[in-house]
């Protein structure tokens, strides 16, 4: 958590702005701000995208719930690659994080 801290501080004095000021930003540009500080990866970038900032068209091909779903939505025998997720979830356009919490959701029905 320290170094966390301490790189925060860091990139606020070589002139980074808090979050908030991301929100005018595009998602691409938030992501790669997000994944530059160390500790942060596309998951949970992804995941701030979706559920902090309110991003309606992100979908988080590498979160392992979401790959389940998908699996069994499409009857695929296995899991699906990441590429074959970011072409599913091309699919969802402009709509794909409510497409991942449907697809989360969808784990939780009874099995048939």
């Amino acid at each position: 958590m320290t170094r966390l801290l301490a790189r925060r501080e860091e990139m606020l004095a070589a002139g980074a702005r808090p979050l908030g000021w991301k929100l005018a930003f595009g998602t691409a540009a938030v992501m790669e701000t997000l994944v530059s500080v160390r500790g942060i990866g596309p998951w949970t970038a992804q995941m701030v995208l979706m559920f902090r900032l309110g991003r309606p068209d992100v979908f988080p091909e590498l979160d392992l719930g979401v790959q389940k779903a998908v699996q069994k939505l499409r009857r695929m025998r296995k899991l699906p690659t990441p590429k074959q997720m970011m072409k599913i979830g091309a699919t969802y356009a402009p709509y794909r994080t409510y497409a991942a919490w449907y697809l989360w959701r969808s784990l939780e029905l009874p099995e048939e």
